[in-house]
């Protein structure tokens, strides 16, 4: 009954995932209502049971969900990667598979290759499946590619470099900046212009993701690549297209081959530099337009 409802976590738990699954079949509309719901079930699941790893996971699972179908916001992802982390510190919870590949793919989705492969492969160790061996070669495989990109793009960014806009006016408190310029972090009053040399393919793991994934260069030629949340509705953008990004925050993304041991030869690794877009109405204008608001789901 109701009081059964408000009153077991487990029962919130159950609700939630009953939920997530009901929306596979609905209109956007539908969809939205329904995992807004499994959000809001699966804290109070928490709230109810703070000991619980199987709360915690659903919240995880809940908030990834948000993230794919309805929010394409980086806020559901860190929610899910705290939601997914808790669940490993309050149980025994590293033997459960299916929470290690969801963490890992929540991972994988906020450009942190390295503890996304580990997570798999601790996955695979537990349930010999070829679907995480699979999701492991997917995210390796990413990295390497946008690293060999970025170093083969190289040569044929000069026809887009050369016609790069005028720098726009620093707003006040900014200052346009070249990419090279950058720190690691957060880049207080900084504002870069690009222009994407190519979008990232949306294969393998990437099918499924909401974000997009694009190469830019600047006017020095320098290469990086971007990562945008919250763009839903948004058509993919393209070869040629300028990005004014205020604020960018820049990470080293790097992975190891750390399963393929191979005696007297070095480990395997890849990496590049990321820009990361979280807040794209404030953040981001594209060809010169601002990016509208979307409506916020529920949280």
């Amino acid at each position: 009954g109701a009081g059964e409802r408000e009153g077991n976590p487990m029962t919130l738990c159950h609700l939630s995932m009953l939920l997530r699954a009901l929306s596979s079949g609905q209109a956007s509309g539908g969809i939205d209502a329904l995992l807004s719901e499994s959000v809001a079930l699966a804290k109070e699941s928490v709230r109810l049971d703070m000991s619980s790893p199987r709360a915690w996971s659903g919240l995880g699972a809940a908030h990834l969900s948000l993230h794919l179908h309805v929010s394409s916001e980086a806020e559901d992802l860190h929610l899910a990667n705290r939601a997914f982390t808790q669940a490993s510190k309050v149980g025994a919870s590293q033997d459960d598979a299916d929470l290690l590949a969801n963490h890992a793919t929540v991972q994988m989705m906020l450009d942190c290759p390295e503890p996304a492969l580990r997570h798999f492969s601790r996955a695979h160790e537990l349930d010999p499946s070829p679907e995480f061996l699979g999701k492991r070669a997917d995210v390796w495989a990413s990295v390497t590619k946008i690293s060999e990109a970025i170093a083969a793009k190289r040569s044929s960014v000069r026809k887009l470099t050369s016609q790069m806009p005028e720098q726009p006016p620093a707003q006040q408190g900014s200052s346009v900046s070249l990419l090279s310029h950058l720190a690691l972090g957060d880049n207080p009053g900084k504002v870069v212009l690009v222009r994407v040399v190519v979008p990232v393919p949306q294969v393998g793991m990437r099918q499924v993701a909401a974000h997009q994934v694009l190469i830019v260069t600047d006017i020095n030629e320098d290469l990086m690549a971007v990562t945008l949340y919250a763009l839903r509705g948004i058509a993919p953008l393209e070869t040629g297209t300028t990005l004014e990004i205020r604020e960018p925050t820049l990470l080293k993304v790097e992975a190891t081959k750390f399963w393929e041991p191979n005696e007297g030869v070095s480990t395997p690794t890849a990496g590049y530099h990321l820009l990361r877009v979280e807040q794209p109405t404030t953040q981001l204008r594209i060809d010169g337009q601002a990016v509208r608001p979307m409506r916020r789901a529920a949280r």
